[in-house]
């Protein structure tokens, strides 16, 4: 019988789960640790295993060993192209659709002087920098220009004990100049044009070698991560990229069109999946306790004010909003804090969904994930709150990920589908 431990290594807590058979025996979690003082995510990995065993009260041994990762911040990216509406967009979209953060978009049209952006790379310190622009045979010049600001600049990675890995996706007759000037610096990999036409994207080429220059080369210089690598059955997955897998193979065998979000507390993850497309955005700054002040700037505290279906005033609120950005990992817990926390999270799952999503769409099936989610004591009340934010027509189902277990269920459908889709559908509740 096989036993699987599942872990999902996330920026500040490490999720595990120890499924034998066809069942989840546990589930613990304890802080991740790739910063210091601790600086080897093993150890978090372990604490977690440790409550595992208390809780079973027997040794946790001979399993399989399986996981995905956002720690240190996940797969960021620095997404580079010529123009701004096109080949910059379609560097982004990509970095998204792999399971990215893009921290900065740079283009010729940007709006930004040359030294301005060569600053922008001085502070930028991704996991990987995403080249692309030019169709086949087109421009030359302006990706020669852009390595050479990437050069003159002193970008360096997160994880500073390789070089920063730059993949080229641009116009192939480009690629002797960018060699020739970047090689020696950097980490370059060169893979087929992502726009080689101007009507056509090829990402899937892009897409593999990101996702193996972030097994290969940037976990492998994450504080303890190449261990964890060399124990696992299966490379890992960013943990966005893991979400995706199972929920593609849920849409697939129910033949159900999915909208997923996943609002944490600086960022909200959405993804939009069918049977055979799958979309992903980040609202970078729409999150429930760290981005607070920037949620407000997006909503308006009239916005707000307006969803509390009660009489509040500004002053309470704004100070509700100030003390969550203070204290993040405050839960709520009396009537007052949630109908103002219930509030703010309509309004985000609103503006994310607006920003993901530009023209109307219905979906079947609807999956919530989320600390405000999985903690809130009335699972109704959740309900309507994503109802109205979404404007959802009647036949569309809601349903909630409250063990936070959909990035297992993804890394694990690497080895054994029938099982991950199982457990989703006993463990993501229908509301």
């Amino acid at each position: 019988m096989n036993k699987y431990l599942v872990a999902d290594i996330g920026s500040t807590t490490t999720k595990a789960l120890l499924i034998q058979g066809n069942a989840i025996l546990a589930r613990e979690e304890a802080k991740t640790t790739v910063e210091k003082p601790d600086e080897d995510v093993a150890i978090g990995l372990r604490l977690a295993t440790q409550l595992i065993a208390s809780k079973l009260k027997e040794k946790v041994a001979d399993y399989d060993l399986l996981f995905s990762s956002s720690a240190g911040g996940g797969l960021q990216i620095v997404a580079i192209g010529i123009t701004k509406s096109y080949t910059a967009t379609s560097a982004y979209n990509l970095a998204l659709n792999s399971g990215a953060i893009v921290i900065d978009t740079l283009a010729f049209d940007d709006g930004r002087i040359p030294l301005q952006r060569i600053h922008c790379l001085d502070n930028a310190k991704p996991d990987l920098i995403l080249f692309a622009g030019g169709f086949e045979g087109g421009a030359i010049n302006q990706l020669v220009e852009i390595a050479e600001l990437i050069n003159l600049s002193k970008i360096h990675p997160k994880f500073e004990t390789a070089k920063l890995p730059i993949i080229f996706a641009g116009n192939s007759y480009a690629q002797p100049f960018v060699k020739e000037i970047l090689s020696d610096r950097f980490f370059l990999k060169t893979v087929p044009n992502i726009n080689p036409k101007e009507d056509i994207e090829n990402f899937a080429p892009a897409r593999n070698e990101m996702l193996n220059t972030f097994i290969n080369h940037v976990m492998s210089s994450a504080p303890g991560y190449k261990n964890l690598c060399d124990r696992a059955s299966k490379p890992p997955l960013p943990t966005p990229l893991a979400v995706e897998n199972i929920l593609s193979l849920y849409s697939r065998r129910s033949n159900k069109t999915i909208f997923a979000f996943d609002m944490g507390g600086a960022t909200t993850d959405c993804f939009s999946i069918t049977s055979d497309s799958a979309k992903r955005t980040v609202a970078a700054n729409l999150g429930m306790t760290y981005s607070l002040p920037y949620v407000l700037q997006a909503c308006g505290i009239r916005q707000i004010m307006s969803a509390l279906g009660r009489k509040f005033s500004e002053k309470e609120v704004l100070n509700f909003i100030g003390n969550r950005h203070i204290r993040p990992v405050t839960i709520s817990e009396t009537e007052f804090e949630l109908k103002i926390e219930e509030a703010i999270a309509q309004n985000i799952i609103a503006e994310a969904f607006r920003m993901h999503q530009k023209t109307k769409k219905d979906y079947d099936l609807v999956i919530a994930s989320g600390g405000f989610v999985a903690h809130h004591p009335q699972k109704g009340q959740v309900k309507q709150i994503i109802a109205k934010a979404l404007h959802l027509s009647p036949h569309t189902s809601i349903s909630i990920d409250k063990s936070f277990i959909l990035p297992h269920l993804g890394v694990l459908s690497q080895v054994d589908e029938q099982l991950a889709l199982d457990l989703m559908e006993e463990n993501v509740t229908i509301l």
